[in-house]
């Protein structure tokens, strides 16, 4: 509707005259629009109606008395290319839109007239009369702006702000709209407010762009004008666009609210703005250059005290300093050079030589330079010079016997210093090394000597830090990354181990469903009216069936079975603390509900074991298991200690007594003992097997072979009596 009206607006801007028409049947209502223009020839006729897209810009062309005229009046076309969709789309919806169409009649000379059907409702009639209204009186209005009647007329053109006055009446009247709730009727007269803004445009601009649309892509147009300095009411664009996103918030065009809203905001912001920012702003930024020249006459001033108090003062304080920082820069290469070491090895006493002889030449001319570190593994120094040296073997020689007597060594000019690197560590000396420096000239100076010995002194300390006790370390790492290693092998084991069984499950599930059906079918004919000959046939066929089904879901069933029975044990550091706690949680669990009490209480340190988690807590929930189905209040204790690299906890039952030869049957199959429980879900008597087998995965998995498990009498300090379930698990210090 909003199409053929738009269509019917620029006909009647021409002279021509458009109505608007309403038709009720029982079964339907047609809304017409007709004009009295020059109409369409049946070829465009057919082609609006049978094609779904076609060239707009063919369309009239037939019938035009001004075709360059009505070429540059043209649209794109899709309008009536919607509104066809759009009813066609109706059709398609439900069997209630089958009578909606749209159809097109016209008559070359005597114009055309479009419509469209709905199906016939009450309160839709009401609404399509009433909007069909507001459209007719928009039609009638912007087709011509200086009168109220449906044809344009000669007279003279109105003042400048006439249009403005037309404009101002709609924008009131979309306001009222929205007061009332007629949000649909406020939007429709808020797009006749911006065409006769439009129309004002571009009467008074000179311009044919940009125009004003109550829903598009970008920033409004108002910006524009308001950029070209357009004279116009803008306070009317403001009022339209607030009451037009509040009109479509109401009907849930959040579209057309979002680009409204966004307009509406951006020209208040525009018509709000402070004018008087620019002075100030040009009045700020003539201060802060004065500020800006005050500040550097200061600061040249400044400058120029400093360097006087430099030429008479501290330039003489600076020299010892200089060779401060001359240590400090030496101690750093140092600890960067060792930062990046792993081990003990002959390429990390090469860098950091390297790196000490560029900085040390600096402080002290040097010939030479060689370092010799002591390795504890094969009681050895290992020693790097800066260049080679043709007696190497008279210098090692040299920096043994002075790694062995442990006094300084100082010669004159090209000759070896020796200077071992001793360093403190629990009250005890240390000797990690010896630094030898070939000196290109000799030093008198007490300073110069004591600077190299405090860089020997840092020396010792980053060498025994960063090499001799991180290469004490390299073992436990191997340790670990193979612990990594093998943590990850049984990871990928265990996932291996279920994507295999969920395979076989997925195997029986579907290699077997068609058994029991075609079992079933055979069944429901031998129940029905058949011969002799047939039952047989039928039986011979379902005992096939069955020894199929039966050799299938067998074979199928062991392949699962044989991955129930591979390893899934997963290995890892667990805290005992951990595990009591758990068993404490899960005897709470249990005894809700009984009629009898259990106190609980532990003795646990702070240790760590190498097991699985899970396998753990089982073992102990089977303890509390056992000891529950033993209705008797009483006291349950759980200790654990480090005994010989495992950790022996003791899980004590203080309410019951056994022998020793009862105790030792309780880790064996008994069938006395075993048998089901009260629900029948499961078997009861069997947790010291199930315990048992886990301490047996530990044992053979654990990475420690010594696991054991056993029960024995016990008999607390205090007199009291019962027994104990004791076992023991790999010790792992926690890091």
């Amino acid at each position: 509707m909003n199409t053929l009206v738009e269509n019917a607006r620029k006909y009647t801007q021409e002279g021509g005259k458009v109505s608007l028409s309403a038709e009720e049947t029982p079964d339907y209502v047609e809304i017409a629009v007709e004009d009295n223009g020059p109409g369409l020839s049946e070829k465009d006729r057919m082609r609006i109606l049978g094609e779904k897209v076609y060239d707009s810009g063919a369309i009239g062309m037939d019938t035009a008395t001004d075709a360059a005229e009505l070429q540059r009046q043209k649209g794109h076309g899709f309008g009536l290319m919607n509104c066809k969709g759009i009813i066609e789309k109706y059709r398609k919806t439900n069997s209630l839109f089958a009578v909606c169409r749209f159809d097109i009649q016209s008559t070359p000379g005597k114009g055309s007239r479009f419509s469209f059907r709905l199906p016939k409702g009450a309160r839709r009639m009401v609404g399509l009369l009433w909007i069909g209204l507001c459209l007719l009186l928009g039609v009638a209005c912007s087709s011509q702006p200086e009168s109220v009647s449906h044809t344009v007329s000669n007279e003279k053109v109105a003042p400048y702000d006439s249009l403005l006055a037309i404009a101002n009446d709609y924008a009131n009247w979309v306001y009222e709209c929205n007061v009332n709730g007629e949000y649909s009727t406020a939007l429709m007269l808020a797009d006749s407010v911006l065409y006769y803004m439009n129309a004002h445009y571009l009467r008074y601009s000179g311009k044919s762009g940009p125009l004003l649309r109550l829903e598009s892509e970008g920033e409004g147009a108002e910006l524009t004008w308001l950029a070209q300095s357009f004279d116009t009411d803008y306070f009317i664009l403001l009022d339209v666009r607030n009451e037009a996103a509040v009109a479509s918030l109401a009907v849930k065009d959040f579209r057309k609210y979002r680009y409204n809203n966004a307009a509406y905001a951006a020209l208040y912001k525009r018509l709000s703005k402070d004018n008087s920012l620019e002075e100030y702003c040009l009045q700020m930024q003539r201060s802060a250059s004065n500020k800006r020249i005050a500040l550097s006459l200061f600061v040249l001033l400044v400058c120029g005290c400093l360097v006087a108090y430099y030429a008479l003062y501290l330039r003489h304080r600076l020299h010892y300093r200089y060779n401060m920082e001359q240590v400090f820069v030496v101690n750093r290469t140092i600890f960067s050079a060792a930062s990046c070491t792993e081990g003990l090895g002959g390429e990390v006493l090469d860098r950091i030589v390297r790196s000490m002889f560029n900085e040390l030449n600096e402080m002290l001319l040097l010939e030479n330079l060689a370092l010799a570190v002591y390795d504890e593994e094969t009681t050895h120094l290992k020693t790097a010079c800066f260049t080679a040296e043709e007696n190497e073997e008279e210098l090692h020689e040299r920096l043994q016997r002075c790694y062995d007597s442990g006094q300084m060594q100082w010669s004159g000019v090209m000759k070896w210093s020796f200077l071992p690197l001793w360093v403190e560590t629990g009250g005890d000396k240390h000797c990690v090394g010896v630094l030898a420096l070939k000196l290109a000239r000799a030093y008198s100076r007490e300073e110069d000597r004591l600077l190299v010995e405090m860089v020997c002194n840092y020396l010792a300390v980053i060498l025994y830090n960063a090499i001799v006790q991180v290469n004490r370390k390299f073992h436990d790492i191997e340790l670990a990354q193979d612990e990594a290693r093998r943590s990850l092998f049984e990871e990928n084991q265990l996932h291996v181990q279920n994507m295999v069984l969920d395979n076989c499950l997925s195997t029986i599930k579907h290699e077997t469903i068609y058994y029991p059906s075609r079992i079933k079918q055979v069944a429901d004919k031998l129940n029905g009216e058949v011969t002799g000959a047939q039952r047989t046939e039928l039986l011979e066929n379902m005992s096939e069936l069955v020894g199929y089904y039966k050799d299938i879901f067998t074979l199928l069933s062991s392949c699962a079975s044989r991955q129930l029975e591979e390893v899934t044990f997963r290995r890892t550091e667990v805290g005992v603390a951990e595990l009591a706690e758990g068993a404490e949680k899960y005897l709470r669990k249990v005894m809700r509900k009984r009629n009898f009490t259990l106190e609980w209480q532990m003795d646990v340190p702070s240790l760590w074991v190498t097991g699985d988690r899970v396998l753990l807590l089982f073992l102990l929930e089977n303890l509390i298991d056992e000891a529950v189905r033993y209705e008797t209040s009483g006291t349950l204790h759980l200790e654990a200690k480090a005994e010989d690299g495992f950790v022996r906890m003791d899980f004590i039952d203080m309410r019951r007594t056994y022998s020793q030869e009862e105790l030792n049957a309780l880790f064996y199959p008994d069938r006395e003992r075993m048998c089901p429980s009260g629900d029948g879900q499961r078997l009861t008597g069997t947790e010291y097997l199930v315990c048992k087998q886990v301490i047996r995965d530990h044992d053979e998995y654990g990475g420690r072979r010594g696991c054991r498990i056993n029960a024995s009498p016990w008999q607390g300090d205090g007199g009291g009596k019962g027994f104990s379930v004791w076992f023991t698990l790999p010790l792992r210090q926690k890091k």
